[in-house]
């Protein structure tokens, strides 16, 4: 980045952008690292949201019924918090393969 100025932003979104653009990151990477970052920021923001503490919205609780209150909050139908939970770790686990493969040559 310091060679690049595109590159010296502040935003998540605005620096896979650019690193797409740059060439970087090819584009189902920065699609999959994008995806990940909207459904863990969703999920962390709805936790907050429905607990009401900010202390515990990066940590994803275990309660069936929490989990369905927070899919509620991010417009999954009633009763599917499973099936939030699922989408949210596979999206984890896509970001994770491209980070190890990116940064550690996985």
């Amino acid at each position: 980045a310091h060679d690049l100025p595109e590159l010296q932003v502040t935003g998540t979104m605005t620096a896979l952008d650019a690193l797409e653009a740059a060439g970087f990151i090819e584009a189902k990477d920065a699609k999959a690292l994008r995806r990940g970052w909207v459904l863990c920021t969703a999920a962390r923001n709805a936790n907050f949201l429905w607990s009401g503490r900010v202390s515990q919205a990066d940590i994803l609780p275990d309660d069936g019924q929490v989990l369905g209150g927070i899919a509620v909050c991010l417009g999954y139908p009633a009763r599917r918090g499973q099936h939030f939970v699922n989408e949210l770790l596979a999206a984890m686990r896509r970001c994770r393969q491209v980070m190890e493969r990116l940064f550690y040559g996985g």
